[in-house]
């Protein structure tokens, strides 16, 4: 068995109990990964408004690559294969001037979110991007883990083009050019 002593602790530790070190002589950290885990918890304890400091800015900075491997995390975590990219997303949002299902404009209503028509707690759900929508959060959230066509249910479809839901809103059915004109989406 081969290891070394931890400056730290002092006593002689197997290789495997050392971190990576590129810098140091053999590769490995000077510390033992359950002291340095020590040191860690403990400097953590001593400046708390650093540690919050330090994650708001890295939230800031990456607001969009958190959300996107939660997104990632969360389709392979449901055994659906994760295909489609954050470019082909932004790009089928700029297809889109208002919510699909509400009909109102994203500055109303905030950023859109990603829905999957088909949800991926059910069979024949993929993560492509043809099996995406962009809703605003409230309509998705009302969705919830329906199927699209179910959820449209709410909507009675006119011969010309417009969706006309039940509660008399407007809608033209197709991607973008959707404005809203006097209470009525068109």
């Amino acid at each position: 068995m081969e290891g070394k002593v931890c400056t730290q602790c002092g006593k002689w530790k197997e290789y495997s109990e050392y971190g990576k070190n590129p810098k140091s002589r053999d590769g490995l950290t000077y510390q033992c990964k359950t002291c340095k885990a020590i040191r860690g918890r403990k400097y953590r304890k001593a400046n708390p408004e650093k540690k919050r400091a330090r994650g708001r800015k890295y939230r800031a900075e990456n607001r969009e690559k958190i959300r996107e491997k939660g997104r990632r995390r969360r389709v392979s975590k449901l055994n659906a294969e994760v295909s489609h990219t954050v470019e082909e997303w932004l790009e089928l949002v700029t297809m889109w001037d208002v919510c699909p299902c509400c009909g109102k404009p994203w500055s109303e209503v905030g950023p859109p979110t990603r829905d999957h028509i088909v949800p991926l707690t059910r069979e024949g759900a993929t993560d492509d991007i043809s099996g995406i929508q962009p809703l605003c959060q409230s309509c998705n959230s009302k969705k919830r883990n329906h199927h699209a066509t179910n959820y449209m249910e709410m909507w009675e479809n006119d011969s010309d083009g417009v969706r006309v839901r039940k509660d008399g809103w407007e809608v033209e059915i197709g991607r973008g050019g959707n404005n809203v004109k006097e209470g009525v989406l068109v």
